[in-house]
């Protein structure tokens, strides 16, 4: 089951689904006058295997539940949004993961020093990355893009994250 929603509502607020009608390039107007009201602080940093110079700002939607949203920028322009929050993969959750067939791609990634290999489930053409949380009961992110291809998504928008260090 599809949701359209207004962009907006990805800093906004929390919602219980993570698959819909989300046009980066509908979006790209309306979020960056936002990000200009907010005042928000931008956050440099790299994407993908290639190391694009990006830059971010956050959105903390429920603080207490490690709920944020991320918006990605290159070049002035969105790239992605990640929204940070947990699902349980319910009946409904995975009717629609298997409604998005065989992810193009299955890469790792780290949730603090864990490792999580083959976790990030991307189908590049259809816009959509889902990280799969530490049972495949789970998804930890979502990421949201304009439809691209496996190479180009692994080389400008792939995040691996680094362990962090304590």
């Amino acid at each position: 089951m599809k949701h359209i929603i207004d962009c907006k509502d990805f800093i906004t607020i929390e919602h219980d689904y993570f698959l819909n009608d989300l046009n980066i390039e509908k979006c790209q107007e309306m979020l960056l006058k936002q990000i200009a009201i907010d005042n928000k602080e931008q956050i440099d940093g790299t994407l993908g295997i290639s190391l694009i110079d990006s830059y971010y700002y956050r959105y903390t939607i429920n603080d207490d539940q490690g709920i944020y949203t991320t918006i990605w920028l290159q070049k002035n322009q969105i790239a992605k949004i990640e929204v940070h929050k947990s699902w349980t993969i319910n009946p409904q959750i995975k009717q629609t993961i298997d409604s998005l067939g065989e992810p193009s791609l299955k890469l790792d990634y780290y949730i603090d020093v864990v490792e999580m290999k083959n976790k990030v489930w991307v189908y590049p053409q259809k816009g959509i990355a889902l990280f799969l949380g530490f049972n495949e009961n789970s998804i930890y992110r979502v990421e949201y893009y304009n439809p691209t291809t496996p190479e180009e998504y692994k080389s400008s928008l792939y995040n691996l994250g680094r362990p962090r260090e304590f």
